[in-house]
């Protein structure tokens, strides 16, 4: 009987000997196709615009009402200076101004009751001169009514007119020539008087240059009610933006002045990540390019951002790279709104997707 030859078993790590090369070759395509298609930074950090609030008086500090680390809203006082003084002095200037308005009420008064009188009196000597001329009319025509008697009687004679007769016409002109005379001189008066009162007018002038030097001192007091205003809500630090306190500066009880540094802050709704790419991977980089976000904070979650621009300088990128010092350029990116807290300072990576 001839011998069933035996078929030898392949040894298990034949297997993996032959694997190994297959997933290295395929782990270099799957990275070749990776690079290929992104740009790498394992190393970017979340970036905020600070903003370091300064006091703007010489004062001493009140009251401090926030804590770091507090996040408030636009407007909230986060300080309060001594304004004893402050309010005094605004108390003191709205007073003044409050008393050189009822100085004026009065001047403004005294000049309407002026013009009315004036008004009155130039009313009633019109008045009275209109009047005059009307009699005086009437009187000329009685005056010519008389004359045309006279002239009349003595024509006819004293054989048909008695002479009592005559010298009763007479007497009758005589009389109203003496009213017109009158009449006339009381006309003259009156518009001598006109005249006189139009020159009065000439005080409305002098009213009004005092008016004028009240509303030259009413609006430097208003200037200064305004400033003194200023410097009272200058005692009161708030917050120009909805804000995280990052630090405190000062403590209640100290003295600070003028440019003195009291809060750090920055606008939690304003922050973005800062990449730091390789100057030879910068070429790839355009704004809109699409990028995946993971943050250590957060390793299951990743996040689409976008590129918002590209630095114009560039940064030493350091040993910690590993690029040996390589010259680096700053990409922004923007953060998708999220209801995570993102904290300035935080440690990112970025995959900017650039085919």
């Amino acid at each position: 009987m001839a011998e069933i030859p035996v078929k030898k078993r392949r040894r298990p790590y034949a297997y993996l000997l032959l694997a190994l090369p297959v997933a290295l070759i395929a782990v270099g395509v799957n990275e070749a196709i990776h690079w290929w298609h992104n740009v790498y930074e394992p190393d970017a950090r979340v970036a905020a615009d600070f903003t370091l609030l300064s006091s703007s008086v010489n004062a001493r500090v009140a009251a401090i009402r926030v804590r770091k680390g507090d996040i408030v809203e636009k407007g909230a006082a986060l300080a309060d200076m001594d304004d004893v003084v402050a309010a005094l002095d605004l108390r003191g200037l709205e007073a003044e101004l409050e008393k050189q308005k009822a100085q004026r009420g009065r001047v403004e008064a005294e000049l309407a009751l002026f013009k009315s009188e004036l008004a009155d009196k130039i009313a009633t000597v019109e008045e009275t001169v209109r009047l005059l001329r009307l009699e005086l009319a009437t009187l000329e025509r009685r005056k010519q009514i008389a004359e045309d008697n006279l002239r009349r009687n003595r024509r006819l004679g004293r054989d048909v007119v008695p002479q009592r007769r005559i010298d009763e016409a007479r007497d009758e002109l005589l009389e109203m020539e003496s009213k017109l005379r009158d009449i006339q001189t009381r006309i003259a008066m009156n518009l001598r008087e006109a005249e006189e009162l139009a020159g009065t007018a000439g005080r409305e002038r002098l009213f009004q240059t005092r008016l004028a030097v009240i509303d030259r001192e009413i609006d430097k007091t208003a200037v200064g009610v305004e400033q003194a205003r200023r410097r009272l809500e200058d005692m009161h630090i708030r917050a120009p933006v909805r804000a995280v306190i990052d630090e405190v500066h000062v403590n209640p009880g100290a003295y600070v002045e003028d440019g003195d540094p009291v809060f750090l802050i920055h606008d939690p709704d304003r922050v973005w990540i800062e990449a730091d790419i390789d100057e030879s991977d910068i070429r790839h980089v355009r704004p809109g390019q699409a990028v995946a976000i993971d943050f250590d904070a957060w390793p299951d979650e990743t996040l689409e951002g976008r590129v918002r621009a590209v630095g114009r300088t560039t940064v030493n990128g350091g040993e910690a790279n590993g690029r040996g010092g390589a010259r680096r350029i700053p990409v922004f990116i923007d953060i998708p709104a999220v209801e995570k807290t993102v904290w300035p300072g935080m440690r990112a990576s970025v995959n900017i997707r650039i085919r």
